[in-house]
This record gives structure tokens, sequence and C-alpha cells, in this order.
């Protein structure tokens, strides 16, 4: 009863809109698509896709916009008080529902200081979730100066209590940053221990480590099976990237037939360079229901 008490007022700061189930998904599904949600996500009521796209800035900032909620009507100060008491009695839960109400202004004035503090007091209870945002915030530098060392000890305890998208996160911090030097071998730790636990961004990027020879012995066979796994989970940039190898006979022998059939599973899964490359070979009949974004996350 308490459990679902308390994931209804998370699921308030998502309703009517304002800020979509789907976006704040985002928040917690992998670094470069959470970066982009938190960023530009908040500014529109339309669902952000899902990608692998790196659009973070490079650049810390502490005034970055944060997000917005205009749900304060349906977040009473009944539901605020009833939740800050439970909160006080060492709820993890209720400390992260105030953390997501501090974070998006909902219900109480936005405050990212407020949102950090109760999120770390969440996640020193384990909230995995809490330790997950809480190095997502430190990654994008939203209402805070970027951190990457911040984010990794988050995302790292996070993904020690399990959560593979945490340790996918880890593993892309340590492809380095303006204030954190590269460290493809950690990469490849995190990205096998979320792989393993059948997170498909993190197979992509292992398959890719492996064809590469980046942070691990150079194996092509063993990335283009990491790759198909991914693929086979529909994950549209694998798919693009062995309908492009396919088509060129890079790593694998040259097959047209294979490369269309990735071509065309990757414009279905919201790839625009699979479609664009599809249109420009004027195929006969067009992908159906052309969708914009990655399947949904599995946490």
């Amino acid at each position: 009863m308490l459990a679902n008490v308390l994931a209804q007022c998370a699921l308030l700061v998502t309703a009517a809109g304002d800020i979509p189930q789907e976006a704040i998904a985002n928040h917690i599904y992998d670094r470069d698509s959470a970066n982009s949600a938190l960023q530009v996500a908040w500014e529109s009521p339309a669902v952000v896709p899902r990608n692998l796209v790196n659009i973070q800035s490079n650049e810390s900032s502490a005034n970055s916009e944060l997000p917005k909620s205009s749900n304060n009507q349906l977040i009473t100060a009944q539901v605020i008080d009833h939740v800050k008491n439970l909160a006080g009695q060492g709820n993890r839960e209720a400390l992260y529902v105030l953390g997501l109400f501090n974070f998006y202004g909902a219900g109480v004035p936005q405050n990212i200081i407020e949102a950090i503090s109760y999120y770390e007091r969440a996640g020193k209870l384990g909230h995995v979730e809490a330790l997950t945002n809480l190095g997502q915030i430190y990654d994008s530098g939203i209402g805070v100066p970027r951190d990457s060392q911040k984010a990794a000890k988050y995302f790292e305890q996070a993904a020690n209590l399990g959560c593979s998208i945490a340790a996918f996160n880890l593993g892309t911090v340590y492809e380095g940053s303006n204030d954190l030097l590269p460290n493809p071998d950690k990469s490849v730790i995190w990205w096998r221990k979320a792989a393993n636990a059948g997170f498909p961004p993190a197979m992509f990027k292992l398959g890719w480590a492996y064809i590469t020879g980046v942070g691990v012995k150079k194996d092509t066979k063993m990335g283009i099976s990491y790759l198909q796994k991914a693929a086979d989970s529909n994950l549209s940039v694998a798919q693009l990237k062995l309908a492009q190898m396919y088509e060129h006979g890079d790593g694998v022998a040259k097959n047209s037939e294979e490369a269309t059939r990735m071509y065309l599973k990757a414009a279905v899964n919201g790839s625009p360079e699979a479609l664009s490359k599809i249109q420009s070979k004027n195929f006969v009949q067009s992908p159906p229901s052309i969708g914009s974004r990655l399947p949904q996350r599995s946490l």
C-alpha cells in the first residue's frame, strides 16, 4: 500500500502531459539520450526520441535550464506533507519522490540542490534510481557544474546494486570528457557487465570495442556477435552499423540482401540515416510504421 502511494506521487510529476512519462524514463535510460532529455525534452510536450547520438555540451554550466512541471495543482500541500513525513522516518522511496518533486518543480519551488540532497539520502539507503539520477545530473551539468568524477561515483554505486543502465553510463563516462581522461579498459569492464545483464546499448558499445580493438583485444567475430545481439533487440544503431558492414564487406562477407534487411529494420526502429539510405535506393515499397524511438528501457 505504501509503495503504491509513493508510486502515485511520482507519477503526478508526469501527469497531464507536462512531462511525458517516456521522457522521464529517458532521465535514466543511457548517458547520451538522458543528457538530451535533460537539456531539451522538457521544453516540448513531444516525446523525445531515444538514440545514441551525443549532443551534450563540452562546457560545464551551473545555469543550464532545468526541467519544469506545471502539476502543482495535482501535488497538494497535504501530499507533500505526507511524503515528507515518510521521508523523515527514513523511507527511501519517499526521499526519492521528494527528489523528483524538487528536480521538476512539481508541487514545490524548483530546487536542484534540494533534489540532490534528497537523492543522496535515498541513495545512501540503496535507492538505485536516485543514485543513477545523481550520476546523470553531474554528467549533464544540469543546474550544477558538470563533474564527471562525481557522475562516475554515483553510476558505479548504482551499477554495483545491479543497475545495467548505470553500468552502461559508467562505461560511457570512461570514454573521457573535459574533466576525466579516457580509460578504455574500464569502459569495456562496465559495458560487459551491462551487456551480460541484457542491456542492448552496452552490447553495441562492447561489440564496437571488439571490432576496433579499443580497450580489449581486437576480435571482429566477437564484435559482430555482440552487434547482432543488440540488433536482435531492435537497437537501430546496431542494425544500421551491421547494414553498413554488410553493404561494404567491412569485417564480414559482402551481402547486399542482408544489408538491405538491416537497413529496413533500422529504419523501422527510427534511424533517419537508414531511412535516407532506403529512399536513395528507390525501394519499391516503403517500410511500414517508421518509428521515431528505440524500444522501451528495461530496468
